[in-house]
């Protein structure tokens, strides 16, 4: 970090990647409706039709596509803290994953650009995208490497941001490529790893860089000829064509970049940044021009960012952040609809024996067997989470008084833990016990918490496997409780 500074490539300093220039002629798109029914590229699989959805929501599957990709992509949470770093970003930055997670984004600004990365940070976290940004950043052996980035926020279900993500692509080859000559420019352009595509008058294909095989997965002289609009996603067409025809009817007009699901040719859709560009009256092109990047493992690094944000790493229940949202949520229907709801709140009897007798590593596959049964247990409209340690929590909405919350905690202490945990060819025995909270919507996520807390203790001091129901006395029996233990332990 410390040695010298030296470019890997071009050597201007940060700016924003310039559009392109041009006159048009006029474009005739095909109707929208007509387009979205024509049939996709004849040799796509017919296991994915128009209609298939890939495993894009199975976390694993985000996680190979996250790690694979051969962009830089790197996530922070707010305070800038690194939580993903992909292979791509060892090789663009220097550092392995080992080295840089929990450290701060920050340490890839070159000292002659010092607080860019911050800046940028808020600019994400206020919700601004910052596409297609080129600047320099700092490899671990002191050189600049210059970057294209696209750094945008990352949302929870509720729009909330809850983080940052940035892809990189290494420009150090491109820039140096692009000071030699026009010749090694035009060998840039057949060889970029985006796509660049080329439509006529009447929105027909007519060239499209090498890359669409590897990208899109089939040769563009063979699809020379077919309508933009057969590539489309059906539910995109319409927004693809209403934009190319306002474009054209504005001589050298950009579009505004835009992103639309492409069919590939093996069945899947990707998602595409897309940049348009009216070059018909240019002689040199006569064309629209659109320069499109691949985004799709952007998108899947955002889902799993947000999924790591909101939920548990050991059993993926939600987490304390996403549970105090969900109670906010149910808390504001319930005023909305005038029903109440419950929380109940779970804690593992002795379960630290369990740990300290057989290990935290078996501890955790109890743990994680334990949040399975929890969810199986619970209807799917229910939020299960894991609070912390031992401790589980479940939000039941639409309840109907204290009687019913009761009996669904003595079914689910029923259901979870009357058959033995396996643990490495052995079994054991847990028991719970679980304090329940009603609430409206005149109640708050943190009383209802608290009161579910203080009931759970009211519950363990009954013995184990037991189920008590908040009430106004269960706070002075607990403070008397908790004056004796202290007292107990002074001196005498």
């Amino acid at each position: 970090m410390d040695g010298p500074e030296h470019d890997r490539g071009h050597s201007s300093e940060a700016r924003t990647a310039p559009g392109l220039e041009g006159a048009p002629e006029s474009v005739r798109i095909g109707d929208p409706a007509e387009q979205a029914t024509k049939p996709r590229p004849p040799s796509a699989p017919e296991a994915h039709t128009a209609g298939s959805v890939p495993p894009r929501e199975d976390p694993l599957w985000l996680r190979a596509i996250v790690e694979s990709g051969g962009d830089a992509i790197t996530g922070v949470t707010p305070d800038g803290s690194i939580v993903v770093w992909n292979e791509g970003a060892e090789r663009t930055y220097g550092y392995s994953a080992h080295e840089v997670i929990g450290r701060n984004i920050s340490i890839l600004d070159p000292p002659s650009s010092p607080g860019e990365t911050a800046a940028n940070l808020t600019r994400a976290l206020a919700g601004e995208q910052v596409r297609l940004y080129e600047t320099h950043r700092l490899h671990k052996d002191g050189t600049r490497v210059a970057v294209s980035l696209i750094i945008s926020p990352v949302r929870d279900e509720e729009g909330a941001v809850i983080g940052v993500f940035a892809i990189g692509r290494d420009l150090s080859s491109e820039h140096q490529a692009l000071v030699r000559s026009e010749e090694r420019f035009k060998a840039l352009v057949q060889h970029s790893a985006d796509l660049i595509v080329v439509l006529d008058s009447e929105a027909r294909l007519v060239y499209a860089t090498p890359a669409a095989k590897g990208i899109m997965g089939f040769d563009p002289e063979e699809e020379l000829g077919r309508q933009l609009l057969d590539f489309v996603h059906p539910e995109d067409a319409d927004r693809a064509a209403s934009v190319l025809l306002d474009l054209v009817t504005r001589p050298g007009s950009v579009g505004e970049p835009a992103e639309y699901r492409v069919l590939h040719l093996d069945g899947t859709w990707r998602t595409f940044e897309v940049i348009t560009t009216n070059l018909l009256e240019d002689p040199a092109v006569r064309g629209v021009v659109i320069n499109a990047r691949d985004v799709t493992e952007l998108h899947q690094a955002q889902k799993e960012l947000a999924h790591r944000a909101g939920h548990d790493a050991l059993t993926g229940l939600a987490n304390r952040y996403l549970l105090n949202d969900r109670i906010v949520q149910a808390l504001a229907r319930a005023r909305r609809d005038g029903t109440r709801l419950a929380v109940l709140f779970l804690d593992l009897d002795d379960f630290k024996r369990l740990n300290d007798s057989m290990g935290h590593a078996s501890g955790d596959i109890v743990m994680r067997e334990v949040a399975d049964r929890l969810k199986a247990a619970s209807r799917e409209s229910d939020t299960v989470a894991r609070f912390g340690g031992d401790e589980f929590v479940i939000v039941i909405e639409q309840i109907g008084d204290g009687n019913k919350a009761r009996e669904i905690a003595e079914r689910i202490l029923k259901s979870v833990f009357e058959v033995l945990f396996p643990v490495g060819g052995d079994t054991v025995r847990l028991s719970a016990s679980i304090g329940v909270a009603l609430g409206n919507g005149e109640s708050s996520s943190e009383c209802l918490l608290a009161d579910a807390d203080t009931a759970m203790y009211a519950a363990k001091s009954l013995g184990r496997s037991r189920v008590a129901v908040f009430d106004e006395n269960m706070r002075s029996a607990v403070a008397t409780h908790a004056d004796n233990a202290v007292t107990d332990a002074l001196p005498h």
